[in-house]
């Protein structure tokens, strides 16, 4: 998970047959959500991420070859 805003969405029928929609939410822009959203850690991820795409296309490049 990268960020969470919570909303809720009302829906409701007047005695007259006039939908409503009601929108609530926490007021948390993304910004603020992705600020106060757990880190995780940069480093082993962008390592992890080269290796894998190292390995994902070597093994391509291995299967043409063969």
């Amino acid at each position: 998970m990268v960020a969470i805003e919570s909303a809720v969405l009302e829906i409701s029928l007047s005695s007259v047959g006039i939908v409503t929609t009601k929108l609530i939410t926490d007021g948390e822009t993304i910004v603020q959500a992705t600020k106060s959203a757990p880190i995780p850690n940069s480093k082993l991820l962008r390592w992890g991420t080269i290796i894998g795409s190292v390995l994902f296309i070597g093994g391509f490049l291995i299967k043409a070859y063969v």
